[in-house]
């Protein structure tokens, strides 16, 4: 039987599909409703107590609070009908009754827009044609970075033991804190890619195209920024309601240029307010004795990093200095420091809730290292 938050979540998901069907027969006046539905499932996750394992409601949870945004985003503040269709395709009023079918499902369930007209920019491409191979073979190379990772993550008392133990990785020395931290954000990475993979895997040929599988991050040497690491390398699968949502605050109700600063900032600040109230909400669904403030002040500190590395470039480009290899290198460095000053705060956060535990109890590194095949 599945836990009770994974139930509502799915709930939640196939009611997205017949709201989207049902809305286009709906005066606009009346469209709030439809948010309102999904802001009730995901109160409704409310109603039950939290999962033993952390994840099983963290990310349902999560899940859940975005679905309210991407609602509010293709109701309120887009027009679906009009807008969301495939490139050579008719637009929605002139589909056929199973035509509109797959339309709600694709809009319901995709969130990068992959071969829609709302596809997100930017997105990662495969270096070679996607097939169920490569994918098993790149979901084989996923769990093993992940094993590496993790194990070297756990090595650390504090995280091992759900901060019960040992020195929190803010109170370390940075030398030591930032090999930790970046290992512990890889395991997550890679925790994330596998069962990404496997979908893919399941549903090439029976869903979606080969082509649609896109990697899941983006090149880690584009990090070169912390702006560019989370518009191109981590993952986007939220970015368009959390965008969509900023744009609207900064050009619609304070009416800012766009493109100036001012706008830009605004922006940012939203995006990074509303993914930290996601993850922070999932922390409080996991385990409601705290508040875990952490989470969300980790979120908002990162528009503060984008301002400092702004005021950098204004200044090397008025300098003369161009965007060259080393200039490349010297910005993955402030990348890397950036994360291991910052990822702290919330990792800490997901250590205590209890995210942090083996996706996997089989461990081919402690298998080989220490003779423990399996965990936890």
């Amino acid at each position: 039987m599945l836990p009770p938050s994974i139930t509502i979540c799915l709930m939640q998901f196939s009611l997205s599909v017949l709201s989207l069907l049902a809305a286009y027969h709906t005066p606009p006046t009346f469209y709030f409703l439809h948010v309102i539905l999904q802001a009730f499932c995901f109160l409704l996750q409310f109603a039950y107590p939290p999962n033993s394992n952390a994840v099983l409601t963290y990310v349902p949870v999560a899940v859940s609070f975005f679905q309210i945004l991407r609602f509010s985003d293709f109701l309120l503040l887009s027009r679906p009908y009009e807008e969301f269709h495939q490139p050579g395709k008719p637009k929605y009023a002139d589909l056929r009754p199973l035509g509109r079918l797959k339309w709600a499902l694709n809009t319901a369930f995709s969130t990068r827009g992959i071969g829609w007209s709302w596809e997100i920019p930017y997105l990662p491409s495969s270096s070679s044609p996607i097939t169920r191979r490569s994918l098993l073979r790149s979901l084989s190379v996923t769990y093993m970075m992940y094993d590496i990772m993790h194990t070297y993550s756990m090595r650390d008392p504090y995280l091992r033991t759900e901060g019960k133990e040992g020195v929190r990785p803010s109170e370390m020395p940075f030398s030591k804190r930032a090999p930790l931290m970046w290992a512990a954000g890889l395991s997550a990475v890679f925790g994330i890619v596998a069962p990404y993979i496997v979908v893919c895997v399941l549903l090439i040929g029976v869903w979606g195209k080969a082509e649609d599988c896109r990697p899941m991050f983006g090149n880690p040497w584009e990090c070169t920024s912390v702006r560019r690491f989370w518009g191109r390398g981590w993952h986007q699968l939220v970015r368009r309601p959390l965008q969509v949502h900023g744009r609207w605050l900064a050009h619609d109700i304070l009416g800012f240029r766009k493109g100036g600063a001012a706008s830009a900032f605004t922006q940012a600040v939203v995006v990074f307010t509303l993914c930290g109230a996601a993850h922070w909400i999932g922390c409080f669904a996991a385990d409601r004795s705290r508040w875990w403030i952490r989470t969300q002040a980790f979120f908002m500190v990162q528009p503060l990093g984008m301002v400092i590395e702004g005021a950098v470039m204004v200044v090397g480009k008025r300098a003369g200095i161009r965007d060259v290899g080393w200039v490349r290198v010297v910005g993955f460095a402030w990348f890397a420091v950036w994360i291991g000053l910052t990822l702290p705060l919330y990792i800490e956060d997901c250590a205590q809730v209890g995210m942090l535990k083996e996706m996997w109890r089989l461990s081919f590194v402690q298998g080989v290292s220490a003779g423990k095949w399996f965990v936890g």
